[in-house]
Formats: structure tokens, sequence, C-alpha cells
């Protein structure tokens, strides 16, 4: 969406609100609290009075982010019926999981089939959608993903229909790289080229070594840990970044060369062992594994021993959507990583089998 805030229309967003069961005193705070906004611009240096405003939503408003996605919840719903009403719009393998979306803040996925027919409902229902909503899809920042067996005649009728421009796999999403097949370390230059940007901009400073550890710490390492939650890269580039890190301790960066005392496995040791308290990524990316584990234990309601019973029933689900996107788009191939992952997090395990025991004898009767 281009400028999502910005173009909310306050009637739409009202209309929701009553569709949704608000009572009407509830949509009358949430008006007087976005509708009081008025504006003014110069011309030839001098206010030309003040006019007031008729959509949008305010940036840094704690209320804003829950009303829009109030409003774009609307969208949400309105593809489902339409893909409801439509059968053949959903892109399935037999027997399994039908996925018509998937949606995060003003970001939009959908998987459909090829057919003409079908992007022209697509495309007119969008284009309701912008009537209704004032919203504005930036067609300069859409694209699409066809399988390989799409034929030119098929690609060029969804780039006629729909208007976006055609991409190809591998691709970034929120940082994150979608791509089909074995990981490569190609993949994820982008954040090895990010954390040797920052070191570009240090160059010019004196750091001491308390100073510099307290970048990695605060800086460094906090910058790929968003890859890391939902992606396991291979070992060659994490010992890379690790480098990075090291290298920067001792004031090998940007040209300079100095010598290593130690290795950045011994400087993960605690401080109390001779090491400097930081932690190694691979440890990260084990937490990260052993918290999708608690999670899967812990948000089970129900009784004694049904936790794992639980866990084995997302996970089914989970590789069915798998199973159904990847053999036309294959962006979900960063998905299909984490679960050997999960798999490899060792004794823990059975620990949260353990919880999820005790969980269950504390909830039975």
């Amino acid at each position: 969406m281009a400028k999502a805030y910005d173009r909310v229309s306050w009637e739409f967003l009202y209309q929701v609100l009553q569709r949704k069961g608000f009572p009407q005193r509830w949509i009358g705070l949430v008006a007087n609290a976005i509708s009081h906004c008025w504006f003014s611009v110069l011309v030839n240096g001098e206010h030309a009075g003040f006019f007031h405003s008729t959509r949008g939503l305010r940036q840094g408003d704690p209320l804003s982010p829950a009303l829009f996605v109030l409003a774009a919840d609307y969208l949400s719903r309105g593809l489902e019926r339409l893909f409801a009403a439509h059968p053949t719009m959903f892109y399935q393998a037999p027997g399994l999981i039908r996925v018509s979306h998937l949606a995060y803040a003003d970001d939009l996925m959908i998987f459909t089939t090829t057919c003409r027919q079908n992007m022209e409902l697509l495309r007119d229902f969008l284009r309701a959608y912008e009537r209704v909503s004032g919203q504005l899809i930036n067609g300069s920042k859409s694209s699409f993903i066809v399988g390989r067996q799409a034929s030119s005649l098929q690609t060029q009728a969804v780039q006629d229909v729909l208007g976006y421009q055609l991409k190809h796999l591998p691709i970034t999403y929120f940082g994150v790289p979608l791509y089909k097949g074995n990981r490569k370390a190609c993949l994820f230059d982008p954040i090895i080229s990010r954390l040797r940007d920052l070191l570009q901009g240090w160059a010019m400073t004196n750091l001491s070594h308390g100073g510099r550890l307290a970048l990695i710490r605060s800086v460094l390492q906090a910058t790929p840990l968003h890859l890391l939650q939902v992606i396991h890269p291979p070992k060659s580039v994490l010992i890379t970044i690790e480098r990075i890190f090291n290298g920067f301790f001792w004031g090998s960066y940007n040209g300079r060369k100095h010598i290593h005392w130690s290795s950045w496995a011994k400087a993960c040791f605690p401080v109390a062992e001779g090491g400097l308290g930081v932690r190694s990524l691979a440890d990260y990316v084990r937490a990260f594994s052993m918290k999708l584990w608690w999670r899967f234990g812990a948000s089970h309601p129900y009784g004694r021993s049904t936790c794992m019973v639980a866990t084995v029933e997302i996970c089914i689900r989970l590789l069915c959507l798998i199973i159904v996107i990847i053999p036309r788009f294959g962006i979900a191939s960063v998905v299909f990583e984490m679960w050997p992952n999960l798999l490899s997090s060792g004794p823990w395990v059975k620990v949260l089998y353990l919880f999820g025991t005790i969980i269950g004898l504390a909830r039975s009767p």
C-alpha cells in the first residue's frame, strides 16, 4: 500500500467498527480522537489558511496501529469471501489445505492460479477495495512470481491484467531471503554487507576495546537476530559474521590489521571463565529453536501429555502449508529449513515433554 496510514478513509473506518459490533459511543470516541486534524500550506512563504482532513491516521499514535489492523482486516475477509465464491482461484495440491493469502501489516501475499479470468476477478476486487477504503496499491512496488511450469503466455497474461512486474526467486522479504532449493551462502550477502557498512562508519573513530565490545553487544550482534529467528544460515555464514566481530574487537577492520590474541570461541566464554561474556551466533540459533519448542508446549490448553501431540499437529499443518506453496512459488523453503533445526535441539525435546506433562497434571482436576 502506498502511504497506508495517510490514506485510510475515516468513513470507511467508522463503518468497519460498526460492522464489528463496536458501540456508537466507542466509535464516537475514536472519531473525536482522529478527526480533529487541520492542515495549512505555505504559498509564497505565507500561510494560506487551514483546511480539514477527511482521511489518515497519525503516525506514532498508540491507537493508530489497532485501527489500521481493523481496517485492513476488511481486505483479508474480502479475499476469503472471493476465494470461497470462486474455488478455482485456489492454488492447491491434491489433498492439502487451501491458502488464499498471507498478510503482515500493509504487506500482502496472494496465492492463486494464473488463469486470466481469476486474475480479472482479483484485479476488480482490489480496485473495489481501493475505492471504499481510500487505500492505493503501490504498483511500482508490487510484483508476482510464477512457477517453472507456467508458460510465457500465462506470465504475460498476469502482467497485462494486474500490471505488476515479474520477479524471480530468490527475493528478500522483510530482510529475509526467500528462495527455492538448497541454502547458499550468497543469499546472506546483504546482512554481511550491512555489518561491514557499519564498520565503515566507525572507521575514523578511535575506540577502546571496551567501546568496541559495547558496540558488538548492542549493535553488531543485534543486527542479524531477526534473520536467525526464522532461518538457519549455513555454518560458513555464521563463521564469516563472527570473524567480522572478532576483527572489529581487535582492531582489524577497514584495511587495518592487528594481532588477534584469542579466537572468537574463547571470547564467547563467560567473564568468570576468562571470556568476554558475548554469545555465539550458534547459541542464538539453538536458543530460538528451543523457544519454538517452548511455545509449542506452553500454548497448548489441554490436559496431561498432550503437549507434544499438539506440536505434531501444528507441524503437520505447517508441512502441509509448505508442500502447498513450494511447488508453485518456493517461498516457504525458509520455513522448511526450520524444522530440522528444531529436531536438532537434542535433550530439550525431552525437557519440554516433561514440561507438558507437568502442566497437564497441574490443569487436570
